[in-house]
């Protein structure tokens, strides 16, 4: 499914539940809604959508009078629903952040996308996190903008994934069966422990802070030589080279726990730290404004919440020009 596309089911999701399609659009929807792929993931998204409080606004209707209305159309039976994927979507995160782009892009197509093969499954995120649990038990906190490559279950001496993107890990201990990551050009290897991975194709090396346990990081080309990562240890891989180093930022995991710390940060990094955490692109404008200083620390804020308090701290004006926001000076 393309980003039209995501972007139109999207919306057409949030029209049912308030009731505000006319007949052919709740038609085109029900009809979407009866394949498979898409029934269960309708399925899932009814137990979630039914926790969020923030998101009570959507229904002018009962939300289990809406979902009883479609799962009519498509003649849902729990006989003939097929076996669920092991994998499971913090649909919570997903509509906060979609909630809040919705606010400041307009509609957007923050899904996540699950792609199913016979031996395989392909879980890709945009502008969303999502949350997979794998066959073995472990869990796996996926970044936005990432893709996680597994197996249906996993088979063998080893238990092996691969990453493009970022994800955090929390994997259950087997000795028998050591978890292995490939991630870019570097392989982690693993026995139970929580860490974190970050892998873009557009950044040039591979990073891995241990929250928890120990962690083998080395070269795909040369596996001999590895560095061993304990708990609250940082290493990373470039063009071939292994290093540890000190963790370069105390907020290297808000984009998992929502929780920014700054202490006389300038506004540059500050964004970079924003922009991370919540997938957007915020720049600021006019050169004066890099030199502001920001000390604040923020919990599981919203992120239009965040910007507002950044520009009444600064006298600052926000825009979107191009799918950009910009801060400025008012």
């Amino acid at each position: 499914m393309n980003k039209q596309e995501n972007t139109e089911y999207w919306e057409r999701m949030t029209k049912y539940f308030s009731n505000e399609l006319n007949k052919d659009e709740k038609s085109l929807f029900e009809e979407w809604a009866q394949k498979v792929d898409n029934k269960d993931l309708l399925h899932q998204m009814k137990k979630d959508f039914e926790k969020i409080d923030d998101a009570k606004y959507v229904f002018e209707k009962s939300t289990d009078q809406a979902w009883g209305e479609l799962y009519s159309k498509i003649q849902l039976d729990d006989t003939k629903v097929p076996t669920k994927y092991n994998y499971t979507i913090n649909y919570r995160i997903l509509y906060q952040v979609a909630a809040a782009l919705i606010i400041v892009f307009g509609l957007s197509w923050a899904l996540i996308h699950l792609t199913k093969s016979s031996s395989q499954k392909i879980m890709t995120t945009e502008y969303a996190q999502a949350e997979i649990t794998l066959s073995d038990g472990s869990t796996v906190f996926l970044n936005a903008n990432s893709k996680l490559i597994y197996p249906e279950k996993f088979e063998g001496n080893s238990r092996a994934v691969e990453l493009i993107g970022e994800g955090f890990f929390e994997i259950t201990p087997n000795p028998e069966k050591p978890f292995i990551i490939t991630a870019n050009n570097a392989e982690i290897k693993v026995l139970g422990t929580k860490f974190n991975v970050l892998a873009y194709k557009n950044i040039s090396k591979v990073e891995v802070l241990v929250e928890s346990g120990m962690v083998s990081l080395s070269s795909k080309n040369d596996k001999k030589n590895a560095i061993l990562l304990e708990k609250g240890e940082f290493g990373f891989l470039n063009d071939n080279m292994l290093q540890e180093s000190l963790i370069p930022t105390p907020n290297y995991l808000s984009w998992k726990t929502k929780v920014m710390d700054f202490r006389n940060e300038d506004l540059v990094s500050v964004l970079e730290v924003i922009n991370h955490t919540y997938g957007t692109n915020i720049k600021l404008k006019g050169e004066p404004l890099k030199e502001l200083k920001l000390t604040s620390k923020y919990n599981n804020i919203q992120l239009d919440t965040l910007l507002q308090s950044i520009c009444i701290a600064f006298n600052l004006e926000k825009s979107e020009i191009n799918n950009q926001i910009i801060l400025a000076n008012k």
